[in-house]
C-alpha cells in the first residue's frame, strides 16, 4: 500500500512539475541517444549487487533519466541507479524502507511463476511501446506482474499479467488527448 501511495505521489509530482521535461528526458530527444532496455539495466545492476531484481522503474530526472533497480540482496535491499542512456551506474543505495508487500510467511516460489520477459511479451501484445517499469507484486495471494508501457502515440498503458498462468488481468490505457 505504501509503495502505491509513493508511486501515485511521484506521478503527481511529475505531472505538476512539468510533463514536458519528463517526456523529453524519457524519449531521448534531448540527448539524441537511444535508451538502454529494462533488461540491460537489470544486468548492469546485478553486476553491482548480488541478489534478485524486485522492480525496475524509469525515473525521469531533469538532468539525467535513469533506471532505479530494486534488488533483494542477502542481508538488505539495495537500489541501483543506472543511467538510461549510457548504462553507467550512478548510485548504489541501501533501501531502508519496509515496502515489501509480499507475505513473508508465504514466500513466492519463483520456479512456478512465468518470467518477467514472458510477462513483458504478453503485455506488449496488449499495448505496443516501450516498457518503463515491471514489478512482481502479490495482493490477496494473487501474484501478478504490473507493467507500465510508454506507447508510441505518447499514451501510457498499465497492464497486469498473472505471474502464475500469464493471463492478462487488467489493462488501463491513458492517452493524453489535450
Amino acid at each position: 500500500m505504501k509503495k502505491k501511495i509513493v508511486t501515485l505521489t511521484l506521478v503527481g509530482a511529475i505531472v505538476l512539475g512539468g510533463v514536458g521535461m519528463g517526456v523529453q528526458a524519457m524519449d531521448g530527444s534531448s540527448k539524441g541517444k537511444k535508451m538502454i532496455s529494462v533488461s540491460e539495466a537489470e544486468k548492469i545492476a546485478l553486476k553491482e549487487v548480488d541478489g534478485k531484481v524486485d522492480e525496475v522503474e524509469l525515473e525521469p530526472d531533469k538532468a539525467k533519466a535513469y533506471y532505479e533497480v530494486d534488488i533483494d540482496a542477502k542481508d538488505e535491499d539495495k537500489n541501483v541507479h543506472v543511467d538510461a542512456y549510457s548504462g553507467e551506474v550512478l548510485a548504489v543505495q541501501t533501501d531502508d524502507e519496509d515496502d515489501d508487500d509480499r507475505d513473508e510467511a508465504n514466500p513466492i516460489n519463483k520456479d512456478n511463476l512465468i518470467s518477467k520477459e514472458e510477462a513483458k511479451k504478453i503485455a506488449l501484445k496488449e499495448a505496443a511501446g516501450k516498457v518503463t517499469e515491471i514489478e512482481l507484486d502479490e495482493d490477496d495471494n494473487e501474484y501478478r506482474y504490473e507493467i507500465e508501457i510508454r506507447m508510441s502515440d505518447g499514451g501510457e498503458a498499465d497492464v497486469d499479467v498473472s505471474a502464475v498462468d500469464g493471463k492478462v488481468l487488467e489493462v488501463d490505457i491513458d492517452r493524453d488527448d489535450d
